[in-house]
């Protein structure tokens, strides 16, 4: 193996290293951005649970006044 040839050897090593350290960044920021959204997403559905529930009440208390013949 000549000089030249390691060193071309070395280089490639070093870019090759280079390029997983910079795809493990990568990984590590889209698992992080996954976590975030999974949060946000269980937050929705709470959300929208919550107004359904809501909407329930109201649809009954609505319900309520209009058989108890009051007008609003």
């Amino acid at each position: 193996m000549t000089l030249e040839s390691s060193m071309r050897q070395l280089a490639m090593h070093q870019s090759v290293e280079s390029n997983i350290h910079g795809l493990h960044k990568v990984m590590d920021d889209t698992s992080v951005t996954r976590l975030q959204l999974e949060a946000e997403i269980e937050a929705l559905k709470e959300e929208l649970l919550f107004m359904k529930n809501h909407e329930e009440k109201v649809k009954g208390l609505q319900a309520q006044i209009a058989s108890s013949g009051l007008t609003v």
